[in-house]
């Protein structure tokens, strides 16, 4: 009980300090800027690094164009996820911190719809969370910094979730958790 009180302030907190860093960010207009070749260098990175290491899950070209034929992943992974998300990328072109900040929710959205395919693939769960974070290289310092500091905090709570009952020990139905409240504060 005392942890759960603990875990509803920490939320709290954690979304008051999300959207007033936010606020901030959106007040300075559109000094901030993103840039679609950083995210897709970022990616192709990530994709390099896995390929000297005999992991090759799709190229990307400079251009954004998707190539899986020596992909490990199954045709509707590829079209599922991967392909949504380097499509959304590629159209991407934000032009404000407000614009910015929805391209990030609009990929964690696809990430989170199609994240039940991830645990019966690492591999593509390695992948697409490479891919989201290659997104943040490619977002302003302040607004990573920003993200980052959300996720650690998402994280801590996940991690307090996981303690505590996942049942009422009244009703025997399941609670409502800690880390849902605080992702749809993040959504908003």
């Amino acid at each position: 009980d005392d942890v759960q009180k603990v875990a509803n302030k920490f939320e709290q907190e954690l979304g008051k300090n999300y959207e007033k860093e936010w606020q901030k960010l959106l007040n300075q207009g559109n000094k901030y800027s993103y840039s679609k070749n950083d995210s897709i260098q970022s990616i192709n990175n990530f994709l390099e690094a896995e390929a000297k290491k005999g992991n090759v899950f799709f190229k990307l070209n400079k251009t954004g164009k998707l190539d899986f034929s020596a992909s490990p992943f199954t045709k509707s992974q590829q079209q599922n996820v991967i392909k949504i998300m380097v499509d959304e990328i590629n159209t991407a072109s934000p032009k404000n911190i407000a614009e910015i900040r929805a391209l990030k929710q609009r990929l964690n959205a696809i990430y989170q719809e199609y994240s039940s395919q991830f645990g019966k693939n690492p591999q593509l769960s390695r992948v697409v969370t490479n891919m989201v974070n290659a997104v943040d290289e490619a977002l302003p310092k302040e607004l990573r910094n920003i993200s980052k500091a959300y996720s650690e905090g998402l994280s801590f709570l996940s991690k307090v979730d996981e303690l505590l009952l996942p049942t009422s020990k009244v009703t025997g139905e399941l609670k409502g958790t800690t880390v849902s409240r605080i992702k749809s504060i993040g959504k908003e």
